[in-house]
């Protein structure tokens, strides 16, 4: 054997004399100390490089503090939890080979590396240092008691981990956990205010994570109600408030983009203006100022007030300044600065911005790391295909944007899993594409594929009902000719579905907006189909069903008009009482939500 083997299992047979006899002898005399000092130095203990020697000394500065004064005890017990530290990171020694009495120290002594780990493993897309993170997390959990306050950090931590699994997973057990893990993180927080908001935080972005993945609205709205209680918690923390506020600020614009409701929108610009005031040295800065520009030309699409456009491209431009030379998540500034651009283009037809948004957008798919998961690259090209889509219409012609543009969204719905909710617009939009292709071609393969594109996601439940309807009417009109009784199904269906475009939930303005141009004339064209479809044999009955397509539209358009549901009449003949209760009950549904005051301290009022 070596001198490192030989110094080695002399300590180890020291150690476990201690252990078998209760005798701390072993490990106090003078010979054992010049033994720990030199095989220490001999194998750069502390570094991780040697854990079988840093846990054999590990146990003997264990024992040796059960036999020293308490000050010199309390300093070889710190000795022992640096050296078994390394055991407990890597997993080499399970826990119950390690001392029991230093369990819970050794949890809370390696955090700070787990949050490290975590982070850097999120921002390089590293899948093994992602799950590297996770297990350690979990063994860190099982070590820290119940009362112990760090146990809200690690659980708030684990959750954003097991997000990341369901970042490369797609399995909606690991979204699940997350969640769960999130409100369990909630909850150990609450008596400890100063983690209730980075607590409450997480629960927010984890909630609007799998909301983005399932579709699920009420995930959605808790994430919103759970981001304005981490904005009040952290009111006195500017830091954190500003990330908080962040969250929230994009929460209020996905949601807004699933309901149209404005009152969302102005408040996730108010959030977004007040992130970036409230922690202007904040170093996610860049993030702020896009944040706020993209909702700037959200909301200027829906007021055409040009003044937010404006701001929203100056506001891009800024954020584009602030990103650090070779940052490798570049590509979300890059994309965003681009649809602001391509909005603009729309208003003002300056073909400098269209021109310039393509470039940004090809260079905000060139600059994604080969790390970052397909469906986050199919992200990127869905948008460079829409910015091509746009030049395409619009002379002088750029040669190859057409099939550019379906080779992007061909890549994005490769990348994509079929039960994602994004598949619906990488879909629709291909359609589109391969139909404007056809156009400039006459390609008849491209107009059969794009018909079958549409069809399904005309007819398919799942699909949005503003994408089915608009998408039912474009397929109807293009096979009218030649497939009429197929074309008077699916208007017959679009009618049935326009109450699903106007939600309830929604205040009067926004129900108006989201039907818009959408239900103008749809029951007409509806009813002419229907009359000219010859698969129904008999003209009454052709006449029938058009009569029932056009009270249909009526009826839904008459209800947004004077805000009805249904005739309540024999309900209060037979129990007025109950009648008046579902009217009462009725208007407090749904009356307009006031949006949350961002000011103020104080704990978030209660979990959920």
């Amino acid at each position: 054997m070596g001198e490192r083997e030989d110094m080695l299992a002399e300590v180890r047979e020291r150690v476990d004399r201690v252990s078998a006899t209760g005798d701390g002898s072993a490990v106090m005399d003078p010979v054992a100390s010049v033994l720990s000092r030199n095989l220490a130095a001999m194998c750069d203990v502390g570094s991780g490089t040697d854990p079988e020697a840093e846990y054999t000394l590990g146990w003997l500065h264990f024992y040796r503090a059960q036999s020293l004064p308490p000050a010199q005890a309390a300093t070889a017990r710190e000795l022992a939890v640096r050296l078994f530290a390394w055991c407990f990171i890597k997993g080499t020694r399970d826990t119950g080979e390690l001392p029991q009495p230093l369990l819970a120290t050794l949890a809370g002594a390696v955090l700070p590396f787990a949050a490290g780990t975590l982070e850097r493993a999120r921002a390089n897309m590293d899948p093994a240092g992602q799950q590297f993170a996770e297990t350690l997390y979990r063994r860190i959990l099982a070590c820290l008691p119940e009362a112990d306050p760090e146990r809200a950090l690690c659980l708030s931590h684990l959750s954003v981990a097991l997000l990341l699994r369901y970042g490369r997973t797609l399995a909606t057990a690991d979204a699940d956990e997350a969640v769960e893990m999130a409100r369990t993180a909630v909850r150990a927080a609450a008596p400890h205010p100063p983690l209730l908001a980075p607590s409450l935080n997480n629960l927010g972005l984890v909630l609007r994570a799998r909301f983005e993945h399932t579709g699920v609205l009420a995930d959605l709205d808790a994430a919103v109600d759970f981001l304005r209680d981490a904005v009040r918690t952290a009111a006195a923390d500017a830091t954190g408030r500003a990330g908080s506020l962040l969250q929230l600020s994009r929460a209020l614009e996905v949601r807004y983009e699933n309901t149209n409701a404005l009152t969302d929108l102005d408040e996730a610009i108010e959030t977004a203006r007040t992130a970036v005031l409230t922690a202007p040295d904040h170093p996610d800065r860049t993030s702020h100022l896009a944040t706020l520009g993209g909702a700037l030309a959200m909301r200027y699409q829906r007021t055409g007030v040009l003044a937010d456009l404006d701001e929203a491209v100056e506001t891009g431009r800024a954020a584009l300044r602030n990103v650090p030379e070779r940052w490798p998540h570049a590509a979300t500034h890059l994309s965003s600065l681009a649809a602001t651009l391509l909005t603009r283009f729309e208003h003002t037809a300056v073909r400098a911005d269209l021109d310039e948004a393509v470039e940004l957008g090809r260079a905000a798919v060139r600059s994604l790391p080969a790390y970052y998961p397909a469906v986050d690259h199919a992200l990127y090209l869905f948008a460079l295909a829409r910015t091509l889509l746009v030049r395409a219409e619009h002379p002088p012609a750029v040669a190859g944007d057409l099939d550019e543009a379906v080779a992007a969204l061909d890549a994005a719905l490769e990348g994509t899993r079929d039960d994602h909710l994004h598949r619906t617009a990488y879909r629709t939009h291909l359609g589109a594409a391969l139909l404007q292709r056809a156009k400039v071609t006459g390609n008849g393969q491209d107009r059969e594929r794009a018909l079958a594109e549409l069809r399904q996601m005309a007819e398919h439940v799942t699909t949005p009902p503003r994408i089915r309807v608009a998408t039912a009417r474009t397929v109807a009109q293009l096979t009218a000719a030649s497939e009429p009784a197929r074309a008077a199904k699916l208007l017959e269906q679009a009618v049935m579905t326009l109450p699903e475009v106007a939600p309830r939930r929604l205040g009067r303005g926004d129900r108006q907006h989201a039907l818009g141009t959408l239900a103008a004339g749809l029951a007409a064209d509806a009813a002419a189909l229907a009359l000219a479809d010859t698969s129904v044999p008999e003209p009454e009955d052709r006449a029938a069903r058009a009569l029932s397509m056009v009270e249909a539209g009526r009826a839904v358009l008459l209800s947004q008009a004077l805000d009805t549901r249904s005739d309540l009449t024999a309900l209060r003949q037979q129990h007025s009482a109950l009648a008046a209760r579902f009217v009462e009950l009725r208007e407090a549904l749904d009356r307009d939500a006031e949006p949350a005051p961002l000011t103020g301290g104080g704990p978030a009022g209660g979990q959920r």
